[in-house]
């Protein structure tokens, strides 16, 4: 498995299967805590920065960082 599929089954593993697709193009973390709390309400804030150090990771990754 490489870095990048470890990130997202982590991130699957925080808030679901879809969750990284409903994530990952949004400009900002405040929209991102703003779409997860609409659909995993309540959000533990804990999970939610786990969960946004991993998009920044395979945002990084991504970009060829």
């Amino acid at each position: 498995m490489d870095q990048i599929e470890m990130l997202v089954e982590q991130a699957h593993g925080l808030f679901g299967e879809t969750s990284i697709f409903e994530v990952f193009d949004l400009p900002g973390h405040q929209e991102i805590i703003q779409t997860l709390t609409e659909f995993y309400r309540p959000v533990d804030v804990g999970k939610v920065d786990q969960y946004i150090a991993i998009i920044n990771q395979l945002r990084t990754l991504a970009n060829g960082a």
